[in-house]
């Protein structure tokens, strides 16, 4: 029982690091944002935030992949055979993403973090990402013939760095459009929608048999 508690505390404690660290993001920009900044946001001592991360690059990477998770948790429940589902779930993600106020933010004060975020090594929540929803879908595809043969986890890596790469894509187009007023706006969203229908069509050519 002392050791259930003790772990909903340290999931408490992370979880509001995790909330800390978004609000300021969405607030005044990763550029400004302190690890000291978070810790009082969160209500923590600054030695409590960097026994867990060990700088604002690791923190603000986690809080970027979460943001995947948090979209993921809520498309568990999908029609179809099992490719038919992962690829509306890649759909529905993409464009939640793409025009999603944090990734937007991101997308205008730092987009180089996204890019990082794509090109490093993975860490444990992008392979609960891949190993908690993708895989199984794979797995799934494979044993029920709509997905093509082949490694797997290779597969559902594939999958993974194409989502990643593809929100980069369609924030950077809506980020353009901000100086080009509404006109700009409507032709932006316009764009990211072909972008997310033909990334989406690839996708799905990529694991057909």
């Amino acid at each position: 029982m002392t050791m259930n508690r003790g772990n909903d505390a340290k999931t408490s404690v992370d979880e509001a690091i995790i909330e800390a660290a978004r609000e300021s993001i969405m607030s005044v920009g990763l550029r400004r944002t302190s690890i000291a900044e978070i810790a009082r946001n969160a209500g923590v001592s600054r030695p409590t935030v960097y026994r867990r991360y060990a700088d604002l690059d690791e923190l603000s990477n986690e809080v970027i992949t979460r943001e995947f998770l948090r979209i993921l948790a809520e498309l568990r429940d999908m029609p179809g055979d099992a490719r038919q589902r992962m690829v509306a779930r890649f759909r529905i993600i993409l464009a939640r993403l793409s025009n999603g106020e944090f990734f937007l933010n991101l997308a205008e004060t730092d987009p180089e973090r996204i890019v990082r975020a794509i090109i490093r090594p993975k860490g444990s929540s992008e392979r609960s990402i891949i190993e908690q929803y993708i895989l199984p879908g794979i797995n799934h595809g494979q044993e029920d013939g709509s997905i093509r043969d082949g490694d797997p986890i290779v597969l559902a890596n594939n999958v993974f760095m194409v989502m990643q790469s593809a929100v980069l894509m369609c924030s950077n187009l809506l980020r353009e459009s901000v100086g080009d007023g509404a006109n700009g706006a409507d032709g932006a969203e316009d764009a990211v929608e072909a972008a997310v229908d033909e990334v989406t069509e690839m996708v799905d050519r990529y694991l057909r048999p």
